[in-house]
């Protein structure tokens, strides 16, 4: 269950789940503006969909100001968008914008650890994948 949902339903969070992650949305939804538009937003979804038709692959995923960064578990590699100028993610600028890929890369490493994320399986060990590493900038 969302924090959302819980607000919503006027549940006890704290009773449901006692290490729930996440922040209610509640307010945004009643036209309140109580969430920072600088506060970073984390996708993570580790597992394969449709392998059979268009599919998407295990990845994580990190909003931040203008940049999204991205982590591709499969191949192991990241790709950073500025979304100001590239809405449709058209031009990978991870080689222009080394700081901010570092930067990001340390936040999304940072917030999966705190969640205790769950991680892709290795198809040959079936062991969870490493996290993604942290880049520097240079």
């Amino acid at each position: 269950m969302t924090p959302a949902v819980a607000s919503i339903r006027q549940l006890d969070r704290d009773a449901l789940i006692a290490d729930l992650v996440g922040r209610s949305l509640q307010g945004l939804l009643g036209g309140a503006d109580d969430i920072s538009p600088d506060r970073p937003l984390l996708w993570h979804y580790p597992h394969f969909w449709g392998v059979e038709g268009p599919g998407i692959e295990p990845f994580s995923a990190l909003r931040s100001g203008r940049f999204k960064l991205l982590f591709f578990y499969t191949d192991r590699r990241y790709e950073l968008y500025d979304l100001d100028t590239d809405l449709g993610e058209t031009v990978n600028v991870l080689s222009s914008q080394p700081s901010d890929a570092a930067r990001l890369s340390g936040m999304m490493r940072a917030a999966l650890e705190r969640a205790g994320a769950q991680l892709p399986l290795d198809p040959e060990t079936r062991e969870p994948v490493e996290l993604p590493p942290s880049l520097t900038g240079r």
